[in-house]
């Protein structure tokens, strides 16, 4: 009879988690057409498509201040929204996919900043050993990472020279 007991009760708790993995949190644009991003931020996150008001999106992440959704297009690609321009009834239940901004440490004596993600491209400088910058994005094959300098230009390193924690968050910019 314990043993009935403790199989139903096993059942019931599955049951349970497997229902609340099914339940998606969904969102509502609210402003009259919206922007939907490459990275959580409006300056260093690229619009690649827009969305209107009150379309509903699947939300799959957020950021840990939730003051920005992950979400799936038709498509299938993800972006990111502000959340103050799109409403989610109940995000607590929403997984946080992004905390804080991704840095990266210049491993090599000197390494070049350049426009492209190729050694091709033209260098725009150099950075130094043990510096630490924003790091953007990366290049599909995770080989190149583009980061921004102090004085706001954004450029491609070599990423065998720079050491990236969290580079898997990274969106694919170039």
């Amino acid at each position: 009879m314990k043993r009935l007991i403790l199989h139903i009760l096993f059942g019931l708790m599955l049951a349970g988690v497997v229902s609340t993995a099914l339940a998606q949190s969904t969102g509502t644009v609210t402003a009259y057409q919206l922007n939907v991003r490459t990275a959580p931020d409006p300056v260093d996150g690229i619009a690649v498509t827009r969305v209107y008001k009150s379309e509903t999106y699947p939300v799959i992440g957020r950021t840990d201040t939730a003051h920005w959704f992950q979400i799936q297009l038709p498509n299938g690609t993800t972006g990111w929204v502000s959340s103050a321009y799109f409403r989610v009834i109940d995000f607590s239940t929403v997984p946080v996919t992004f905390s804080g901004y991704v840095q990266g440490t210049v491993l090599s004596q000197l390494l070049n900043i350049r426009t492209a993600p190729a050694l091709s491209a033209t260098s725009m400088g150099k950075i130094s050993r043990g510096q630490t910058y924003r790091v953007l994005g990366k290049n599909a094959a995770s080989t190149w990472y583009q980061v921004r300098l102090p004085s706001g230009i954004t450029g491609w390193v070599f990423g065998q020279y720079l050491r990236v924690t969290n580079a898997d968050v990274l969106p694919v910019t170039g």
